[in-house]
């Protein structure tokens, strides 16, 4: 957004160093607090149906905001775009799934063959804690995903996500026994 007062002068912008770009920042975000939000500039602006015809509306610093509409007709891909896909939100839990998901968990956990190979994995990482990191992933994944979908979520990376945010989300709530299962 283009605008026609200038940014405030600064004492030390001349100096160089960490202590003048950290006071630009501060300078540029008081400046910029001042200033009226687009929402509220296309609200006051009124309607020009000017050159073009295509309803812009000015705004009060002199520049222009074309309707999304009179962009679609120019380009004519207004029906190129596939609908949007539909975000299904992640399941919730309750205290008692919560505890049962992490009792899932840590019984997936506890057999032998995972161990096992979970261990394997970690040696073929050779101490790089980011190679670690996946191949825990890798190892452990498998035995999520069935788990995960017994309570309603994906049986994939996301799902884990959505999972460890549920039972984070509960934290504040959790019983002495479902610490135990959580950091186990």
């Amino acid at each position: 957004m283009a605008s026609n007062q200038p940014l405030p002068p600064s004492p030390s912008r001349e100096t160089g160093g960490r202590h003048t770009r950290m006071s630009m920042l501060y300078g540029a975000d008081e400046y910029l607090a001042q200033l009226p939000t687009i929402k509220g500039m296309v609200e006051a602006a009124p309607t020009q149906n000017g050159v073009d015809g295509h309803g812009e509306k000015e705004l009060p610093n002199g520049a222009y905001l074309e309707n999304e509409e009179s962009e679609n007709e120019e380009s004519g891909d207004m029906d190129d775009e596939p609908p949007p896909t539909e975000i299904v939100p992640a399941p919730s839990l309750t205290l008692d799934q919560c505890h049962g998901l992490l009792r899932d968990f840590l019984e997936a956990y506890k057999s032998k063959d995972f161990q096992i190979e979970l261990r394997k994995a970690l040696r073929q990482a050779g101490g790089d804690m980011v190679e670690e990191v996946k191949r825990r992933q890798e190892v452990c994944l498998p035995r999520q995903c069935p788990v995960l979908e017994r309570y309603g979520f994906q049986g994939n990376k996301t799902g884990v996500q959505d999972a460890v945010k549920a039972t984070s989300a509960l934290g504040a709530q959790y019983t002495q026994a479902m610490n135990t299962l959580h950091f186990q």
